[in-house]
């Protein structure tokens, strides 16, 4: 795609784009490049003090759903609904049982983190098994990790992009982004009813894209009175 418009850009142009190119990779080569880039990451609402209430919206069913009444799901057990002291080694469950720390400092998911383990003993009869476990028929004991920060040795092209998308700029410019394309998902999906293309190959997908996005720019004229 940024080879595809080389010869469009311009010494002030800023290459732009959503979570579902924020990689590594696309980053770094774009470095390597010298191109300018701002890419939102996947956890950018999450450290955006803006979007500190966004959980009330998220909770709205889809408009596109069944309407029906959803039946109710117990929330499964986090790690907050555990009772931690990591300094005495000691962890206790929400049915008051205790887990065994199974290592320190150690490596998950990219944080230093401490493990806690529950017993067989206290974990395959416990009546809370459906609310501890995403698969209680398989999974005999519950693990849970208590982490912090893993420190890097070297700042990657992924944190250095989240601190430029946290700055003031940053986000005027992302802001921009956001109100130039996400309107045009929004009718596609809500209005258009394009929830994924029913053809099969990646040339026949993309004709229908194009389809929906000329529907929609005929939709943007005849509502602006441009028709006739």
């Amino acid at each position: 795609m940024v080879e595809a418009i080389a010869l469009l850009r311009r010494h002030e142009t800023l290459i732009t784009a959503d979570a579902g190119d924020y990689r590594e990779a696309n980053l770094k080569a774009l470095a390597s490049a010298a191109i300018p880039a701002l890419i939102a990451d996947t956890a950018m609402r999450g450290h955006d003090e803006r979007f500190q209430d966004q959980g009330r919206h998220q909770a709205k069913p889809d408009l596109l759903d069944d309407k029906g009444k959803p039946p109710k799901e117990a929330r499964r057990f986090r790690p907050a609904d555990f009772d931690d002291d990591r300094e005495a080694g000691t962890c206790i469950g929400p049915a008051g049982k205790a887990l065994y720390q199974k290592g320190s400092n150690g490596l998950h998911n990219g944080h230093l983190a401490t493990r806690f383990t529950g017993s067989q003993r206290d974990g395959v009869p416990c009546g809370l098994r459906a609310r501890c476990l995403r698969t209680p028929e398989k999974t005999r004991v519950r693990q849970v990790y208590f982490r912090g920060k893993y420190p890097a040795a070297e700042e990657s092209h992924t944190d250095r992009r989240k601190r430029a998308i946290d700055r003031e700029e940053g986000r005027r410019c992302d802001d921009r982004r956001f109100a130039r394309v996400e309107p045009v998902f929004g009718n596609l999906w809500a209005n258009s009813g394009w929830t994924a293309s029913p053809c099969g190959g990646r040339k026949k997908v993309d004709g229908h894209w194009k389809l929906y996005c000329r529907t929609h720019n005929l939709e943007k004229l005849a509502h602006h009175e441009y028709a006739g």
